[in-house]
């Protein structure tokens, strides 16, 4: 059923016009919303547009298949300034889709980085200028930060110095730049003939056009006449010697100036907003402002910052994101569907209407941010909550492919101006009562903030960054790069970016790997993240990845990257070569290297040249070992091609250095969790039954998270095998070590961080893996009893290995016990052990009983080894199941995969599949549909099919889930493997037992869930659900799966949570 949009009460003739305020329309319009609802529809004069505040509506407009960027009038007004500039072109117009491949690499975030040192020249100009100036003088805040922006916009890009804080009058462009941007939005609210009719405000207008013009061809005609064209490496040079990599084809000189005017405009003027607001909110929220303060503290002490410190100070940019988000400065865009549609099933559109989203209302939608959503809150983008966030609930920067083309600029500029601050001054109001009072262009910026500083540090006091660490991997491990080749110079400074993808680190520690490799052989490496990739493979001269895959799909620091590369045009990377090592575990049959198979595919068919076969690494195998050979034939193949000599076998070996006892460290990057109840379910037993448990923890502060996330765990080599190691080792627990050169280590820690010894080897390294071959042959190196190196040499045979090692499940520790004559020393062992990973864990709750804490079902791995004496104790599992109640445990939330989320809509019939612990997301699942049914809403037909051995051993919360089922929340259909007599021993034969039940509620639209053992539960339940499926079909096995694998599966109807 379609409706038409809501909206006021009108005018005849002026519409809504008298609604809005000529001054802060953007405000007047989000006030209206708070009483009118999420979308509702104004007319102003004659110009009608929907304006649309709800998240979930706003999640439909940001789906570019159905809408497309519709360059509003406020925007189409400056074209006379700013042309067919990226901001202001229509989708379709040939100039920008030519600006945007040209440009976009210039933002890519290693050009970005590249910019550090010439931010800081202006940002320490401002701070001199407030050090001189003294506690006194009051500041100006918008001022201020318009002319920091401006000149490091300026000179960044351009090279172009405005030279703002040496002279009292901003530059003529400013002037001209306020004035076009009011007369744009003033334009908007008159009829086109009153503004015809107002001739000097045209000519004035005409005039500030005229100022910005003369400036960017002032830039350009510069830069020519130097004859430095493409010697500065900037955004100009881009714009003047820049092509499309498909045609050919360049800039035109007056898409230039345009291109010129609008990042003048738009690369300054909502950063010096976004700076202006942070430093209000700051000194209304004095807490804030004290931990934002401490941060900075203890990350920067008296150092400059570097880009490495930038990536630590997380809490810096969670209030620039919190600011952001309370006076978003670019405040609304505008979209038009691509074909006639309904808006939330109800509201029809056609091509043409203007769909304008007001982001300040958004950005305060209480069934998004809550009751609360006017309070200034930087925990809301901790890790963990600023992933469990609906989609598209904060768009400070605007959609899809029409975004703003310089965020990674912006956040940059900002955080570390915002740190810089902090560091050098106490920051006062010079009124305690100011109100703030915001004054609207087409952006939005505090007018009147005045503040007093009062210095903490001067500028002669601030020491410079740590040997002036670069960005790239190579200075990063302190290695030296000597051109290995000729003599000819082939493969000098040679650009080698790794890319790394994953949520547990073991990716992210392969890749630091091959980045310290790659700079002692002589590469200029730079790493990354996989998404922050995007759009910067170009002029790489070998791209390498690193990646595994989360029950198929990508991790979440991969998922912009898979998105974008998926979208490329064949032989968009015709010049870059390439190569991918995967990560990932068989058990996990189903979806076992899917990632980095799509990821290898995808690169080949858009151009990029594979260097090396894809390589798969095995976490149930040997991973390290099949690391190690893909990457010694890497190193073989880009030496063959680039002239350099593979890394040297000393690469492998951290610099350490061991201190007297003292101080020691905590664990980075993790939140801290604390032990409410550890309680047990059901006993282990000897036949292969593991210990089932309860574990109930409070949350770290600001960590928000969704029935279906998981929590990842950071657990800790048990005691008694790190007295063990710190023994055979010759250690004092409460040594310090340092680590001095980074080249081979694959440690969580920086150079020149020190842990105590019992801390490396408790939470930083694994010491219960199975001894790889890698680590067997660093043994055999330092062993001299030729006994003893025969066991070794017998060990590294594959037969022998997979039964006295893999099988035995023979830890490092318990061989290096057994090599009296073995000398290896702490700094060659850390060049082979693992880094610590995390464990993921499904959540067994629902935040809407209590979002603070959370619980969590497990299973207690703790069996006899397949092969020998030995035992197969779980990591995390016993170190979990020894927690008490007080006891800190560190955490990250980890989000689930979108498919395996409860449906939106609580009437949607689902139905669950689980065996032991697997029930756990399902209790969570089943406590949200309970919660939701007590506040009165309607719940959909809940199947929960569970399978354990016995009804008195192992039926897993089986007093609530009688209780549920009582309530009519949940259908129980269970199977018991070890008790004849009652109906299905495993649930694929409860499955198939009630298919009719199956079949009814999937025709109804319900969604199906699976949560278990990779290697049994999920193949035999997919097997049942095919064999339904080709009965209700009539259909063959391989048409069913077919079927299955797009309109289940493909809708996103289907989900799985399998583990090993």
């Amino acid at each position: 059923m379609s409706s038409s949009f809501p909206k006021p009460p009108t005018i005849p003739v002026l519409g809504h016009l008298l609604m809005v305020d000529a001054d802060a329309p953007t405000q007047s319009v989000a006030d209206i919303a708070m009483k009118q609802g999420p979308v509702f529809e104004l007319q102003m004069l004659d110009q009608r547009m929907i304006i649309v505040t709800g998240q979930t509506l706003v999640d439909e407009l940001c789906d570019e298949r159905r809408f497309g960027k519709l360059v509003h009038n406020a925007l189409r007004r400056l074209r006379p300034a700013v042309g067919d500039g990226l901001f202001t072109a229509d989708g379709d117009d040939p100039n920008w889709t030519l600006a945007h491949r040209i440009l976009m690499p210039a933002f890519g975030p290693l050009g970005i980085q590249e910019m550090l040192g010439k931010m800081l020249d202006i940002a320490g100009q401002m701070f001199d200028r407030w050090d001189r100036f003294g506690e006194g003088t009051e500041i100006d805040v918008a001022d201020a930060m318009t002319r920091l922006t401006l000149d490091t916009l300026a000179l960044c890009a351009f090279d172009f110095r405005f030279n703002s804080f040496y002279r009292d009058e901003m530059h003529p462009f400013i002037g001209g730049m306020v004035g076009a941007l009011l007369e744009a939005a003033a334009q908007e609210r008159r009829p086109d003939f009153v503004t015809r009719a107002m001739i000097p405000t045209r000519r004035r207008f005409e005039r500030d056009i005229a100022v910005m013009h003369e400036l960017a061809d002032t830039l350009l005609a510069q830069r020519r006449r130097e004859d430095m064209v493409g010697t500065r490496g900037d955004l100009l040079d881009t714009m003047l010697i820049g092509t499309n990599p498909q045609t050919g084809e360049r800039l035109s000189d007056e898409n230039i100036r345009f291109q010129l005017v609008t990042f003048l405009i738009a690369g300054h003027e909502t950063t010096s907003g976004l700076l202006s607001f942070a430093v209000h909110l700051l000194l209304k929220n004095p807490a804030v402002l004290e931990e934002a303060r401490a941060v900075v503290d203890a990350t920067l002490g008296t150092r400059t910052p570097t880009i490495d410190d930038l990536a630590r100070m997380r809490f810096i940019e969670q209030v620039l994101m919190e600011t952001l988000r309370l006076w978003p400065t670019a405040p609304a865009f505008a979209v038009t569907p691509h074909e006639p549609t309904t808006l939330g099933g109800i509201y029809p559109v056609v091509p043409g209407d203007e769909l304008m989203v007001i982001l300040p209302a958004l950005h305060r939608d209480p069934t998004v941010w809550g009751s609360d959503a006017e309070a200034f809150r930087p925990e809301r983008f901790a890790d963990g909550a600023a992933a469990a966030l609906p989609p598209n609930a904060w768009k400070p920067f605007g959609n899809g492919q029409r975004a703003c083309i310089g965020r990674g600029f912006a956040m940059q500029e900002a955080q570390l101006v915002l740190a810089m601050m902090l560091q050098r001054f106490d920051i006062i109001a010079a009124d305690d009562d100011y109100a703030l009072k915001v004054v609207e262009t087409l952006t939005m910026k505090p007018e009147g903030l005045r503040i007093r500083v009062r210095p903490r540090l001067r500028r002669d006091q601030i020491l410079p960054a740590a040997a002036d660490r670069a960005v790239s991997a190579a200075s990063a491990a302190g290695a030296e790069a000597p051109d290995a080749g000729d003599g000819t110079g082939k493969g000098a400074d040679v650009p080698l970016m790794v890319l790394h993808g994953g949520n547990s680190g073991t990716c992210a520690a392969f890749a630091r790997r091959i980045a310290a490799e790659g700079a002692q052989a002589g590469y200029a490496v730079t790493t990354a993240s996989l998404d922050a990739g995007v759009d910067a493979l170009a002029g790489q001269a070998a791209v390498v990845v690193v990646t595994a895959s989360y029950e198929g799909q990508p991790p979440d620091n991969a998922r912009r990257f898979v998105a974008w590369l998926d979208a490329l045009a064949p032989a968009s990377l015709s010049t870059v070569p390439f190569a991918v090592l995967g990560c990932g575990n068989r058990q996990w049959a189903r979806t076992y290297q899917a990632v980095p198979i799509h990821i290898d595919r995808a690169l080949a068919a858009a151009g990029a040249e594979r260097m090396i076969e894809r390589g798969a690494c095995d976490a149930a195998g040997d991973l390290n070992g099949a690391a190690s050979a893909w990457m010694e034939a890497l190193w073989t193949e880009m030496g063959q091609r680039f002239g350099k000599a593979a890394p040297t076998a000393i690469a492998a070996v951290p610099l350490i250095r061991l201190l007297p006892p003292a101080a020691g460290a905590a664990y980075p990057d993790f939140g801290t969790a604390i032990c409410i109840r550890n309680s047990r379910m059901a006993d282990g037993a000897e036949d292969g039954r593991s210990a089932k448990r309860e574990i109930v923890l409070d949350l770290p502060e600001g960590v928000a998270y969704r029935a279906g996330d998981h929590l990842a765990v950071m657990p800790r080599n048990p005691p008694e095998l790190v007295r063990r190691a710190l023994k055979r080792l010759g250690l004092d627990a409460e040594s310090r070590v340092v680590l001095e050169d980074g080249r081979g280590a694959v440690l969580p820690i920086g150079e020149n961080d020190v842990v105590t010894a019992e801390t490396l080897f408790a939470r930083l390294v694994e010491l219960e893996k199975p001894v790889t071959r890698e680590q067997i042959g660093v043994l055999l190196g330092h062993t001299s009893c030729p006994p003893e190196r025969r066991r070794l040499e017998a060990l590294l045979n594959g037969p022998t290995y997979e039964t006295e090692v893999i099988a035995a499940r023979r830890d490092i520790v318990t061989l290096l016990e057994a090599l009296p004559s073995c000398t290896v020393d702490l700094a060659a062992l850390l060049g082979v052990l693992s880094p610590m990973a995390p464990r993921r864990y499904s959540i067994a709750s629902s935040p809407l009983v209590d979002p603070r804490r959370c619980s969590l079902t497990i299973s207690v791995l703790d069996a006899p080894a397949h092969e020998g004496p030995g035992r197969h104790r779980g990591l995390a599992s016993n170190y979990l199941a020894t927690r008490e109640a007080g006891d800190r445990i560190d955490v990250r939330l980890v989000s689930g995969t979108d498919a395996f989320r409860l449906p939106v809509d609580p009437r949607v019939p689902i139905v669950m599949i689980a065996a032991g612990s697997g029930i756990a997301p399902f209790r969570g699942f089943i406590e949200e549909r309970h919660a939701r049914k007590a506040a009165g809403e309607a719940v959909g037909r809940t199947l929960l099919f569970f399978g354990c051995r016995h009804p008195e051993v192992d039926l897993l919360h089986d007093a609530e889930l009688t209780a549920w089922s009582e309530q009519g929340i949940v259908e129980r259909r269970n199977a018991f493997s070890r008790c004849d007599g009652y109906g299905a021993r495993y649930v694929q034969d409860a499955l198939l037992r009630d298919r009719d039940d199956i079949v009814e509620l999937m025709a109804a639209g319900g969604h199906l869930y699976v949560c278990g053992s990779a290697d049994t539960l999920v193949p035999a339940v997919e097997h049942a659900l095919v064999a339904i499926a080709a009965a209700a079909l009539n259909r063959d096995e391989a048409t069913t799966r077919r079927w299955l694998s797009r309109s289940i599966a493909g809708s996103g109807r289907y989900g799985v949570d399998a583990f090993a």
